[in-house]
């Protein structure tokens, strides 16, 4: 696929890359105007002894529940080695998953052991190695009818948000891009999510 006169948001998102992270950044606009592709195209092009990436494209994922977001999340070891072709991609820099152990995995679907305080740990990790964590979230108004409880109570989308503004503007821990069609995440839903 060509790459059209893209110069200048690369330029402004390699920027962004070597900044310490300190806000959450929004890429939006209409379906197939090219946000991915710019993107990926930075990731390609972007030294990845300086960062680590974790993108999560919601596209083509069925998720309505807690446990399809932890499953979207997190792969256990056994999973893990049974996808040696998927760990081989990962050695390229951009992992769609964070790695856990087996008993971890059965204790964060249990509630037993918080999500987000496993994921601060591992990106912790990162930043201890020198290399800045960089998290995508492609789609992300996929999970606006998620909720952590079943029912109506507590929609996880807030919580994830509040999670990417501790590990940016409290942490300074990891950049946290955040990818949606403007014509299924308006402005106005932006404002609420981060408020």
């Amino acid at each position: 696929m060509k790459f059209w006169d893209r110069e200048k948001e690369k330029k402004w998102l390699k920027h962004y890359l070597l900044t310490e992270p300190n806000a959450i950044l929004f890429v939006y606009g209409p379906k197939s105007s090219g946000k991915t592709t710019l993107l990926m195209k930075v990731v390609e092009e972007f030294p990845k002894k300086r960062s680590v990436y974790y993108w999560f494209d919601l596209r083509g994922r069925l998720i309505s529940s807690y446990k399809d977001v932890i499953d979207m999340f997190f792969v256990d070891e056994e999973s893990y080695r049974e996808l040696e072709e998927v760990s081989k991609k990962i050695e390229g820099g951009i992992m769609s998953f964070f790695r856990v152990s087996v008993e971890s995995k059965k204790k964060i679907e249990q509630k037993k052991i918080d999500a987000f305080e496993y994921m601060e740990r591992i990106l912790e990790k990162h930043a201890l190695e020198k290399r800045t964590p960089v998290i995508v979230f492609d789609e992300i108004q996929k999970l606006k009818e998620v909720y952590l409880n079943g029912g109506k109570q507590r929609p996880l989308i807030k919580e994830l948000f509040n999670f990417f503004v501790r590990i940016t503007k409290v942490l300074h821990l990891a950049h946290v891009i955040v990818m949606s069609s403007d014509t299924l995440l308006h402005r106005a839903d932006l404002y609420r999510f981060c408020a």
